[in-house]
Order: C-alpha cells, then structure tokens, then sequence
C-alpha cells in the first residue's frame, strides 16, 4: 500500500532584511524564490515523502501587513533575528507575541541567528555580535532552542530546516500517542488554493 503523502507548514518569521529570504533561497536551492506565499521542498523520513510548505514573509513585516493567515495551520517556525543588529534581537519580543496569539503554544520552534558577517551587506543597524548569554536569557524565557547559521553555509542551513523537521515528527508523534488525535495535516487541494487565492498583505 502506498504511503499518503504528508505537507508540513513552516513559517518563518523576524524583522526585515536580517536575510530570512536568502536563508530559504539556500535551503531550497533557488535564485528567486517569486510570486508565489511559500516555497515546497520535499524530504522523506523513514520511507515518507514529507512536503514541506515554507512560508516566507516576503517583506510584508515592514507594513505590519501579516495576519493570522499567516501563520493559520503552522506545524514549526523559524524566529530569525541578525546576530550583529541588535534591533531585531530586541523585534523578537514583538514575533513571539505574534506567535503566542496565532498557533498552538507546543508547536516546535528554533531561534535562527542569522550571521551575514561574509559577504553579504549589512544594515545600517549593526553593532557588535550580541553575546551567546543573551541570546541563552531569551531562548530559557521562551523555550526555544536556537541555531546559528552564516548564509554562505548551505550544510549549516540545511541541518537548520532538518532539525526542525525532527522537531515536528516528534511532537507529531507524541500528540497521536498521548491524546490518540494527530496535527492538523495540509492536504495538497488546501495547497493548491492557497496559492490561487493568494493576494499581497497575506
């Protein structure tokens, strides 16, 4: 018998230009990612064809444009902020707010601190790296793990995105043995729609 196919939603979220865009470009091996509200990649765990749906934001964070929708059905999130601004670290307080109101408090999430030190254009906001005791404060305040990863590292990148999927099977796994019930699965119909019904402002 055939295994179903089965879609995870990703998100991931933070202040502007800290190189979340580029982070998902490298992970899914694209120039330019387009029109369209995520990206799908698809990896397989044990013999299971998993498709991940990785929703970007697109610059739309700038507008404070992004709504529940966003994040509507989520099973992880990537909380990215820029190791050498200090601006968005101090912005992660506003992303966990968001996340506190719009999907379950046990869905897995990883701090990303994004290290664009090699080549890549800073902002006008840098300072000197934010020290790892911070960043540690922040993550035992929000129970998150954290991962730091420089953009010219694809293999870095890559274990990012595979430990959060690890993550996801994980709790996956244990909602459907604890409670007998199983995360809310994105069928490829629902994928199909979103995407045709997608509109700017999210």
């Amino acid at each position: 018998m055939n295994r179903r196919k089965i879609d995870f939603k990703v998100v991931i979220i933070g202040d502007s230009f800290i190189g979340k865009s580029t982070l998902l470009k490298k992970f899914v091996g694209k120039a330019d990612l387009g029109r369209s509200p995520f990206e799908s990649y698809e990896v397989q765990r044990d013999g299971e064809k998993i498709m991940l749906q990785i929703h970007d934001t697109k610059g739309q964070e700038r507008y404070r444009s992004l709504t529940s929708s966003f994040y509507r059905g989520a099973h992880g999130c990537l909380v990215c902020f820029d190791v050498m601004n200090n601006s968005s670290f101090d912005g992660l307080r506003h992303w966990m707010d968001d996340v506190r109101e719009c999907v379950r408090e046990d869905i897995p999430k990883i701090l990303v601190g994004i290290n664009r030190s090699n080549g890549y254009k800073q902002t006008l906001h840098h300072s000197e790296k934010l020290s790892r005791d911070k960043i540690d404060m922040f993550c035992e305040l929000h129970k998150l793990d954290y991962i730091e990863v420089d953009l010219n590292d694809v293999k870095r990148i890559s274990e990012c995105f595979e430990t959060l999927i690890d993550m996801i099977i994980e709790e996956r796994c244990r909602r459907t043995r604890d409670i007998g019930g199983d995360m809310d699965i994105i069928h490829h119909s629902k994928l199909r729609e979103e995407k045709k019904e997608y509109k700017c402002g999210c």
